[in-house]
This record gives structure tokens, sequence and C-alpha cells, in this order.
């Protein structure tokens, strides 16, 4: 029988990243900037698995149209063919852009292949915006700043969107969704 609730504490304890990309967006340009490797040290891994878990208080969704879903069945093919997650990740990654055309911020698009419970059957998706980052120099007793571009910062109010998909028939819900503007999604409980 499918478990009607979000994650429970052991579910959350065992999460593990599989594997972890992210592409580049930016509103103005066609596409994305697609990247092929990102390297993850433990204290980075340690914030997204606790995105994963704010995720799990989000909205419970359903894929009404599974084999028309496009998010779905690049997520299921991830799943299927762990081989595919480059590819995949690129698709998503461009469907995403391609969804939210002038309503997303320029920042990069996280895919990643989760193990919940040593089930790898699930998919987490989120967006961060680039936040502007001053970096301040001292020289005695003086201080310089300079902006650095291309970044985004391990705060909560950065994430625009975050999704944890399930390809498992553990659950009764087949995604979890959480949005900045939480006001936007209360009612949804059907994606696409």
């Amino acid at each position: 029988m499918k478990r009607e609730s979000v994650l429970t504490e052991k579910d959350k304890e065992s999460i593990e990243i599989v594997q972890f990309i992210f592409h580049i967006i930016i509103e103005k340009d066609a596409k994305p900037l697609y990247l092929n490797q990102v390297s993850l040290n433990n204290e980075q891994i340690e914030f997204f698995k606790k995105r994963l878990i704010d995720v799990a208080q989000g909205i419970r969704c359903i894929f009404p149209d599974k084999p028309n879903s496009s998010t779905y069945n690049f997520c299921k093919t991830i799943i299927e063919d762990e081989s595919s997650f480059i590819k995949m990740s690129k698709k998503l990654t461009s469907s995403f852009k391609e969804q939210h055309k002038g309503n997303t911020s320029d920042g990069v698009f996280i895919v990643s292949q989760v193990k919940i419970r040593e089930n790898p059957g699930f998919i987490f998706l989120i967006k961060i915006d680039n936040r502007l980052v001053y970096q301040y120099k001292v020289n005695n007793d003086r201080a310089t700043l300079k902006r650095i571009k291309d970044t985004f910062v391990e705060d909560t109010k950065a994430i625009q969107k975050m999704a944890l998909i399930s390809i498992s028939d553990v659950y009764a819900w087949e995604a979890l969704v959480y949005e900045r503007n939480s006001d936007s999604i209360k009612s949804i409980s059907r994606i696409s």
C-alpha cells in the first residue's frame, strides 16, 4: 500500500545524493549554459540535503498525464538509465527555462538523483537565483569592495522553486513541490 505521508524522520536521515549537476540559466540567453560536471564538498552536500528535507514540507502533487509529461518522463529516464543523467538534466533545464520564460531570474537549475532508504527512484530539482555579492578587502584601515559575478548563495531566500519527484510507487504523491511565492502554489495539486 502506498504511503500518504511525506518523508519520515528515517527517510530524511537516509537521504543520499547519487548524482548532481547544475546548469546556468540567463534569462536573456536563448538556451542555458550546460555543464558536464560539478564537484561538491561535504558542507555543500549537507546544504543540499537540508533543502531536500525542506521540500518534504511542500505541497503533495501528482502528474495527471504522466505519458505526456516531459518532466516526469525525463526523470523516469534518469532512474531507468543512470548513464542518461547529464543528457536528461539538460532537457529538464531547457524545459524549465522554456516554461518560465519571462518569469525567472538568472541563476542555476540543479538536477540531482537521490536515494531515500536505498531507493534510487527520486529526482530533486531546484532553481536558485543569482544574488548580488560584494567581496571586501581590508588594507590597514581601508576597505575596497569588488562585485563578484556569477554567484548564488547558500540562503534559502535565493531558492525560487524546488521539487522532489518520486518515480517509485512507495508514496501516494509523485512530487513534493515548494515555491518561494507559496501563495501561488497552495491550490496546485496536479503538475504537468
